[in-house]
């Protein structure tokens, strides 16, 4: 199985292609061009193996809000591997939402079936074994990419308010299951440890190829409430961590500053001197005003951050106009007794900042970007976010 981050001394290639429409002829033509330049091994798929499409299927909205890998980008890589082999699957699990009904309102589920793309079912799976310097012992590992003989991922690029980006790397997340996800949240809610539990899962499942739709990415308070940008980039490589590395620099965001990216290079991962990008000019893409999200740091200021949690640092805040009472963020909320209450299930639930841990799930997880996240006076002053 070709990865090229398995040797820390290989360069990687990371092609950005430009791409101005989701216009299925336009995103295949860019897709080809992109996977060209990568230069794919002999034998990158072979014509028997079982191959998982995983796209980015955080909720259940449509492709406009580019909360979602678009469905455009989705069967262009489904074409793609049917060059290849015919057995292809896709699947992902949300967090809370309803996969089938995600996969549906994404307009994935349309274009899998056209192109014969089975959907399976990420909701059930086991624990597997992570290597010996792993930092977490045991994954429990949806079924479907523990019986495929590669992976696929089909990540979207959009900022994060916790992990600073979502991409390539954390696409991979979405192979546990559900709500065994906010265990690690709950675990985990430093954005350094998550960030290192994120490269080990990565490194775990080793994707055989990476596709970034960036045609539209997200700005602002990603992963989904930010705002819908124009960045016309296909990204593809074989290598998640160089492919985040690149995306940052895109999204006007040092890569230093990036949790993932940073844990990866720690492991001689993605690391800049190892990283060739081919295609188009890199300095074409990077937009000056693309809008970062407001992030908690999980390395400055730790000791104040300690003390000032409650008040001092970002926080989730529910926007009362928006929201439909769906009850999916108190479902999501990692902490026992839940920090999302929902005593009156007519109305809004409240945040009990007390026990709040700042891993932002509830934002992540809203269908309807009725969570806005706020930055204190005290935090703004003292620069702690």
């Amino acid at each position: 199985m070709p990865n090229c981050f398995t040797n820390a001394n290989t360069v990687s290639k990371v092609a950005v292609v430009r791409c101005n429409s989701y216009k299925s002829e336009e995103v295949l033509d860019a897709l080809m061009r992109g996977f060209s330049l990568i230069d794919p091994p002999a034998g990158f798929i072979l014509d028997h193996e079982k191959i998982l499409l995983k796209p980015n299927l955080l909720n259940a909205s449509r492709p406009e809000r580019a909360v979602t890998t678009h469905p455009s980008v989705f069967g262009a890589t489904a074409r793609l591997v049917s060059n290849f082999t015919k057995n292809i699957g896709f699947g992902d699990s949300p967090a809370v939402a309803n996969p089938r009904k995600a996969a549906q309102n994404s307009g994935i589920m349309e274009i899998a079936s056209a192109l014969g793309v089975v959907y399976r079912d990420f909701s059930d799976g086991r624990f597997v074994q992570a290597q010996k310097e792993s930092t977490v012992r045991r994954f429990f590992i949806a079924e479907p990419v523990l019986q495929c003989d590669g992976l696929i991922s089909i990540c979207k690029m959009k900022t994060h308010s916790f992990t600073t980006i979502t991409g390539a790397i954390k696409n991979q997340f979405g192979c546990i299951p559900g709500l065994k996800k906010a265990e690690f949240h709950a675990k985990l809610s430093d954005p350094i440890a998550f960030s290192r539990m994120l490269v080990d899962l990565t490194r775990l499942i080793r994707p055989r190829l990476c596709v970034m739709d960036a045609i539209t990415a997200m700005e602002g308070d990603g992963p989904g409430g930010g705002i819908a940008f124009a960045m016309n980039a296909l990204l593809v490589s074989f290598d998640p961590f160089a492919l985040d590395r690149v995306a940052a620099t895109m999204m006007n965001i040092d890569p230093k500053s990036v949790p993932m990216i940073k844990c990866a290079a720690e492991q001689g991962l993605g690391r800049e001197e190892k990283t060739q990008v081919v295609g188009d000019p890199l300095e074409s893409f990077q937009v000056g005003n693309f809008k970062p999200a407001a992030v908690t740091s999980g390395e400055s200021h730790r000791f104040l951050a300690r003390i000032m949690r409650r008040y001092g640092m970002n926080k989730p805040v529910v926007n009362h106009v928006r929201c439909i009472t769906c009850g999916q963020c108190h479902t999501i909320c990692p902490v026992s007794p839940k920090a999302m209450e929902w005593p009156d299930k007519q109305k809004p639930p409240k945040v009990a900042y007390a026990r709040c841990i700042r891993c932002f799930c509830c934002q992540e997880t809203c269908p309807e970007a009725a969570i806005d996240i706020k930055s204190p006076i005290i935090a703004r002053l003292l620069h702690i976010n």
